[in-house]
């Protein structure tokens, strides 16, 4: 019985070795790296974050943030993942529920952690990427984990007044992911364009699939789901065959003529989640694929 998250990467990690984990516009990581990386991170928590406690997470659009996700778990501990990008009054309400000793964060979010109201250590991923791991330190932490150990809680918008955090362990993920894949039929073939941001609930899929499965996820740059021909060239260019998007990811490229100048020429698979999707979309979504 698989008892973590861990026993799939540490599988795939090794099944995939060189093949690209995660990529943006700027780098990529293979399986062999991001797992490395995760181990020296998990390795420098460890041994400062008693087993169990939270880690808050506050990174970028990029690929290193995955890697501080697991590191974390890779320390027996769950993270909270934040966007450094949403409003301090936000970010500030998060601390306040989570209240994590430790927060890690990238470092071009560091000034923005240091104007927050956090009272615990700050620690800066840059810093943690070349610490030496600790084999038997990771592997006791990783022992204490069981399926039903908290993996992550992310937090809910807020609008009803505090954001409330919603915790997931290891064994609901892990059957979500199943499901997803099912549905989908994901395999180590797949290539997935992420577009959802990475604190947010629907980027398990785009971070756990590869990690379960051995598919790829490709970063989308932001700004580009604004403009609909750059939108397909990279989704081309990537070769993404597999989406799982908001309604309106689906929706805008369409109702700004994207498919009057072009298509996705790799895209098999495609899901959309968060609202009710018009009917005229979710006929045109066929062209899609």
């Amino acid at each position: 019985m698989e008892t973590s998250i861990l026993n799939r990467l540490n599988k795939n990690a090794e099944k995939y070795s060189d093949k690209v984990m995660f990529k943006d516009e700027h780098s990529q990581i293979t399986f062999g790296e991001f797992n490395a990386l995760t181990k020296s991170i998990g390795t420098a928590l460890a041994k400062r974050v008693p087993c169990g406690s939270p880690v808050a997470v506050m990174s970028g659009r990029h690929i290193l943030t995955p890697s501080c996700f697991l590191g974390a778990v890779r320390a027996g501990c769950f993270y909270a993942p934040m966007d450094g990008d949403m409003p301090k009054a936000r970010l500030n309400q998060i601390i306040g529920v989570i209240k994590a000793d430790y927060m890690l964060v990238d470092e071009a979010h560091l000034e923005t952690a240091r104007s927050l109201d956090f009272s615990g250590e700050i620690l800066v991923m840059e810093e943690l990427n070349d610490t030496e791991p600790d084999d038997e330190l990771l592997s006791q932490r990783e022992a204490a984990l069981q399926c039903t150990s908290p993996l992550y809680v992310i937090f809910t918008s807020g609008s009803t007044g505090v954001p409330k955090g919603v915790i997931t362990s290891h064994l609901s993920l892990m059957t979500y992911i199943d499901s997803v894949a099912k549905v989908l039929s994901i395999d180590d073939s797949d290539v997935l364009g992420n577009q959802s941001p990475l604190d947010y609930i629907a980027a398990v899929r785009d971070i756990y699939l590869p990690i379960s499965f051995g598919a790829s996820t490709y970063i989308i740059p932001k700004n580009e789901f604004a403009v609909p021909a750059a939108l397909f060239e990279t989704l081309n260019r990537e070769k993404i065959t597999a989406l799982c998007w908001s309604v309106a990811g689906v929706e805008i490229p369409a109702k700004l003529g994207a498919f009057d100048v072009s298509k996705p020429e790799y895209l098999k698979k495609l899901c959309f989640s968060g609202s009710v999707m018009p009917c005229k979309y979710l006929c045109g979504s066929r062209s899609w694929i």
